[in-house]
């Protein structure tokens, strides 16, 4: 109805109260959205945080990848850094998306970290880098030298590593037994997987998934990802034919009906680029900057 104004004046008050239901909120940041308006999605979740957090944070941490990204994107695109701080000390503070996805949990984590370093808050960024255990976030901690000092003076660096991917591994293996059908789970073992170079246990996996390519992109907006680690598995096998020919399949559904396709779209070209195949990888660029 192009009634923008009073929109935004319900979704003020939505922020300033103490609801404690999440789908006034979850409603609330779709309009936020609708309104172009990042600010006011930061609000939002600031008052989610502040009024379930502390009791419910699972209810928080079920917040979509693709909201986040989409409040993160708008506003780096504004260059609206306070914002994002905030952001980021909402997300950490219910520990988003908790402990499903502890990579992206701990990306956050690590920007928050960032900003606290080049506030000077070496303490404050300290107190958060102890909070890390995903392995790569870890490594990325201590391998960078802005992160000097983040560490207790003396600590063992390799044992601390050791320790984490040797945890990561129980962690993975215990939650997939317990969830062998849940996506995120299967990623989550994927991702550690491919990460220590075990493509071939990753590749066993993934293959009940590798069949019908459009039934597991349609699974759920997070479907269309065994694919894409299927096809990184085949290739890091030298099967690099068939990664080629997978990746394809995917990349070729129709994205009215799998909205999150545009990921691997894009990605489809950087994957080519990566299998040798420079030409196609080239041309399929060209093409997609043709179109926007």
């Amino acid at each position: 109805m192009s009634r923008r104004a009073e929109s935004g004046a319900i979704i003020d008050e939505i922020a300033a109260g103490r609801f404690d239901d999440l789908s006034v909120y979850d409603q609330s940041l779709r309009a936020a959205m609708i309104l172009q308006d990042a600010r006011r999605a930061v609000a939002l979740i600031e008052a989610a945080a502040r009024n379930i957090g502390s009791s419910r944070p699972e209810q928080i941490q079920a917040l979509s990848t693709e909201l986040v990204f989409d409040i993160v994107g708008k506003l780096d695109r504004q260059n609206d850094q306070e914002a994002l701080t905030r952001f980021y000390q909402a997300l950490v503070s219910v520990d988003w998306p908790g402990d499903g996805d502890p990579s992206l949990r701990d990306a956050i984590r690590i920007s928050l970290i960032d900003v606290r370093l080049e506030r000077g808050d070496r303490a404050g960024a300290a107190a958060l880098a102890s909070r890390i255990t995903a392995p790569a976030r870890v490594l990325r901690l201590i391998a960078l030298k802005r992160y000097d000092g983040l560490f207790p003076a003396g600590a063992d660096r390799q044992a601390l590593v050791r320790s984490l991917f040797d945890e990561t591994d129980r962690a993975t293996a215990a939650g997939l037994a317990a969830h062998p059908d849940d996506v995120r789970t299967i990623l989550n073992r994927v991702e550690f997987l491919q990460s220590l170079g075990r493509d071939e246990e990753a590749l066993a996996l993934l293959q009940p998934y590798l069949g019908d390519v459009a039934a597991t992109a349609n699974i759920n907006p997070m479907g269309m990802w065994l694919i894409e680690y299927g096809a990184y598995a085949l290739l890091a096998r030298g099967r690099g034919d068939e990664a080629v020919a997978l990746f394809a399949r995917l990349a070729e559904l129709p994205v009215p009906d799998q909205p999150a396709l545009p990921g691997p779209l894009v990605n489809h070209t950087t994957f080519l680029w990566q299998a040798g195949r420079y030409a196609e990888a080239l041309a399929r660029a060209q093409r997609l900057a043709s179109q926007t």
